[in-house]
């Protein structure tokens, strides 16, 4: 089953009298039971995540896990300190167990580092169809609010679903988008995600599945 992906670049969809700048919309999808090894793995992973077991998501860490695109070394070690996942209380733990549960899919594109990545979107195409796929937001609710202002009492301009659009900036709690040039859209940070926000992806390696790499940016 592949990703529902009908793009639309820069194509001006219209509501509530106003416009929004959308590249296409991404329908949730979790690929992760197409085989059975891997799933057991994914809810096993799962579990260790909720029980913030530090010892447990060691040993599924790949020795040369990629978490950053700087100078760091690129090591389980490193890893495990630049997350502090040995503390229950690190952001690690939230972070991780959000992006895993939006959904897994099988890599379609450059797979010989990885086998299954997610978040859903990560196979959409749009990481290398954007110019800049820093501008580029991913909703990932259903019918999620976009506010005239960065507050849930202000107007309801229009909702959106699964869409991806173009991102303006950032404003506390907020991602703000441009409907027009004189009238500017806040959707809250729980209903969406920067295409190059966090995500991740598994690779078997000698029968065992390891995950890779998980990292923000490009």
């Amino acid at each position: 089953m592949k990703l529902l992906l009908i793009i639309c670049a820069f194509l001006f969809c219209i509501s509530a009298n106003a416009q929004y700048i959308s590249y296409g919309k991404i329908e949730p999808i979790d690929e992760s039971g197409s085989d059975p090894s891997f799933k057991v793995f994914v809810e096993e992973l799962k579990q260790t995540v909720r029980n913030k077991d530090a010892a447990a998501l060691y040993n599924v860490l790949d020795d040369s896990i990629q978490f950053s695109f700087g100078d760091e070394i690129q090591s389980k070690s490193e890893f495990r300190k630049a997350w502090d996942i040995d503390n229950p209380n690190s952001e690690f733990w939230e972070a991780f167990g959000s992006t895993i549960d939006l959904g897994i899919v099988r890599c379609a594109t450059d797979c010989d580092y990885s086998d299954f990545v997610f978040p859903y979107y990560q196979e959409s195409g749009l990481l290398k169809d954007v110019n800049d796929a820093y501008s580029v937001l991913i909703i990932i609710t259903p019918d999620a609010r976009i506010y005239s202002a960065p507050a849930k009492n202000s107007r309801v301009l229009t909702t959106l679903s699964y869409e991806a659009i173009s991102l303006v900036d950032f404003k506390d709690d907020w991602f703000v988008i441009s409907f027009n040039s004189k009238t500017r859209g806040y959707i809250n940070k729980l209903d969406a995600r920067s295409l190059v926000g966090l995500r991740g992806g598994f690779k078997k390696k000698n029968g065992e599945w390891k995950l890779v790499y998980f990292i923000s940016g490009d």
